[in-house]
């Protein structure tokens, strides 16, 4: 195990990464002031050391061998990790964010290679793009009120961030013939806006204006070499767009949408009710719909593979696997590489699952988490990133 954090560092010492309290204290947090990436390349890191405090650590010994130390600082706790790629490596590094909007890099060998302070909390996900098309990936998310994009060195890319007055939803990004043509779809409620590389709004799209409210950020789908954009509205209509904004597929029926995204499977769209059902739309319009059941139930797919956790019952396609009694938060499916793997989180009794499609506990699993888990490959091998305690970032190698 590998384990960093903005509150703490825990390192399996037989993995050569981090030796003495020196070594530690080389590591000098740093701090991104006022640089600006502008014309596709990186922009040198304008690099403060961290102030002593933030390593005025001690280590300690735990139970299972690793050592682990705690920085003094206004951290109080983390968000859940996400993975990167480093572009330049092709390795797999931790992006997260502390209770005082601090976002921090962590490098494979568990450095901490910057830290920069956003305006507020990221709302879902963070989504890599090589917005110059020359193999140099920047991240892009949203806050509650901004749009973000960052180099890899944790500049901002300008002219970004861009500010709002509503309420930001989580990001999503088009790139419609995967030619890094990107489309960043940033929306407040009743507002759909596609933005360019350049911070312009892409002009032409019909459906700008959501009156009866977004339930979800839109999302690009393509099934058969067509292009659909689909998202819920609050007033419980399926919207089925062209690329253009203009309605694709009319759907009647009104829907009590849960929270679960829209997604698909093999060649139908795919959400769930808050009643209990689940239903599929196939692309001439047609629906049909299985019952869940009553209960607390999540919802994932992708491609062939759909991952069902009603109650304690978790079921991947047609295998049931039975978990035991306990309060989850919900089941994940991850594709990674060749071999897509399951994550379930017990909220509950603070404990974490992951499982092959064919419904088979990972050994070792379940192991102790207080967050559900993101998964990616890294020459092969699984990693997965979740918070050990508040203040504790765990990245383990299957």
């Amino acid at each position: 195990f590998l384990i960093a954090s903005a509150g703490a560092l825990v390192f399996n010492r037989s993995l050569g990464l981090v030796k003495t309290s020196g070594d530690l204290a080389k590591l000098a947090l740093l701090s991104v002031v006022g640089t600006t990436a502008q014309s596709g390349g990186e922009a040198d890191v304008n690099a403060q050391s961290a102030a002593v405090s933030e390593l005025d650590a001690t280590f300690t010994k735990t139970e299972d061998g690793m050592l682990q130390t705690t920085w003094t600082g206004p951290s109080s706790g983390i968000t859940q990790p996400v993975f990167v790629t480093n572009h330049r490596t092709g390795q797999k590094e931790v992006v997260i964010q502390d209770t005082d909007n601090q976002l921090y890099l962590i490098g494979n060998d568990g450095k901490i290679l910057w830290k920069k302070r956003l305006d507020a909390p990221i709302v879902g996900g963070i989504h890599q793009v090589d917005l110059f098309q020359n193999g140099f990936l920047q991240m892009a998310f949203n806050t509650a009120s901004s749009f973000w994009i960052l180099d890899r060195n944790g500049n901002v890319v300008a002219p970004f961030p861009i500010s709002y007055k509503e309420k930001l939803l989580p990001l999503q990004v088009f790139d419609y013939e995967r030619n890094r043509e990107y489309r960043f779809v940033v929306c407040s409620e009743k507002t759909i806006r596609l933005i360019d590389k350049r911070g312009d709004i892409v002009k032409g799209f019909e459906k700008s204006q959501v009156p009866n409210g977004l339930a979800q950020t839109p999302q690009h789908f393509r099934i058969a070499g067509k292009d659909f954009i689909v998202f819920p509205e609050k007033n419980g209509t399926l919207s089925i767009l062209h690329r253009n904004g203009t309605v694709r597929i009319p759907i009647s029926q009104k829907f009590d949408f849960s929270d679960n995204p829209i997604s698909t499977y093999k060649d139908f769209f795919c959400f769930t009710t808050k009643a209990g059902k689940l239903f599929f739309v196939d692309t001439n319009g047609g629906v049909r719909s299985e019952s869940i059941g009553e209960g607390n139930f999540s919802f994932d797919c992708q491609r062939d593979i759909k991952v069902l956790l009603h109650n304690n019952i978790l079921t991947i396609n047609q295998t049931k696997v039975e978990l035991p009694y306990a309060d989850y938060s919900g089941a994940k499916l991850h594709w990674e590489g060749r071999n897509p793997v399951i994550s379930v989180f017990d909220r509950e009794n603070s404990r974490l699952y992951l499982l092959n499609t064919q419904g088979e506990i990972y050994s070792q699993f379940p192991v102790f988490s207080l967050s559900q888990a993101d998964v990616t490959q890294d020459k092969g091998k699984l990693l997965l990133a979740f918070l050990k305690e508040k203040n504790v970032l765990c990245v383990s190698e299957q």
